[in-house]
């Protein structure tokens, strides 16, 4: 099902890159958690618990070198442990803060997420909602298709790149390149401190997001260049197979892909909600200066939905 949501910004936040920047800025303090390492069977990651994990639990999937200081991650922490939820955010493989130097960040490394939602089972985690943001959220659909794990209860997609050739394209031109120098310096980051760690010669900082996708993500995921690694990640080609019983967050503003790519209804799974906003940004929503609508939407679904 696809339908408009009734969150409407206040007259002056209308504008996605303002919805986008603004909560960069505009976070709590950071939460209570707890770091440990996580094992994910060839490797471990640093992963982070906050709030008991023997009820039901918000699975947290941040987005493209997102960490715990991460404004967003703030924000919904704070929300779920004053509500009663706990959470658990591993560190995707091969990300800056992961401390793994066993692979490469990309984006099919979703057969660790298994381990993850082994591990809340161990802890007795009654019913796992799955929550992914930007590049996180991708992952999460295409987990959902391809695996289709019974393990998770349900799942909530944020502003997921549906088609990541257009995402791309919106970092070459206009402010989108603000954005894509932002990314880039993360992974050029990244990669130089795993080469570090590895004891090997660094490789020279690439130019665009592009450029790293197509010389160091497309070949490490076994692609022959980025343009076949995107077509093959994109998760709108997916969602009709999600069986999961799946809520899509989304605005028609974000400044991180084209409108256009906002599915339609007939590229949804049957146990599938999209719910899209004019005006929300990337992973934004906000509906005054400090009124935040993402994170207690996200919160309420995962209380309330299913029951």
């Amino acid at each position: 099902m696809l339908f408009r949501s009734q969150m409407t910004p206040t007259k002056g936040w209308r504008n996605g890159h303002l919805q986008t920047l603004h909560p960069q800025y505009q976070s709590p303090q950071q939460p209570k958690t707890r770091k440990f390492r996580l094992s994910l069977g060839d490797t471990q990651t640093v992963a982070y618990q906050a709030g008991q994990l023997d009820g039901d639990v918000i699975l947290l999937y941040h987005g493209l070198e997102g960490t715990i200081e991460s404004a967003y991650v703030r924000r919904l922490i704070t929300e779920a442990n004053a509500r009663g939820i706990g959470v658990l955010m591993p560190q995707l493989r091969g990300t800056l803060a992961s401390e793994t130097t066993c692979g490469i960040y990309h984006s099919w490394s979703i057969a660790d997420f298994q381990h993850h939602t082994d591990y809340l089972l161990a802890a007795g985690a009654k019913r796992i909602t799955a929550v992914g943001y930007s590049l996180g959220a991708a992952m999460l659909l295409n987990y959902l298709a391809l695996y289709k794990p019974n393990d998770i209860d349900q799942a909530i997609a944020v502003c997921p790149p549906f088609r990541f050739e257009d995402s791309i394209d919106t970092f070459s031109r206009g402010m989108g390149k603000v954005y894509g120098n932002y990314l880039l310096r993360k992974l050029n980051q990244a990669i130089a401190r795993i080469k570090q760690i590895r004891g090997e010669v660094q490789a020279p900082k690439m130019s665009s997001v592009y450029e790293f996708d197509d010389r160091i993500t497309a070949l490490n995921a076994n692609y022959a260049n980025a343009r076949a690694y995107y077509r093959d990640i994109s998760p709108v080609q997916r969602l009709g197979a999600i069986n999961a019983r799946t809520h899509i967050i989304t605005a028609a503003d974000d400044p991180f892909f084209k409108a256009s790519s906002i599915p339609n209804q007939s590229k949804l799974g049957a146990n599938m909600r999209l719910e899209y906003v004019p005006h929300g940004g990337h992973c934004g929503f906000v509906e005054g200066y400090q009124r935040f609508w993402l994170e207690p939407r996200v919160v309420d679904l995962a209380l309330r939905w299913g029951h």
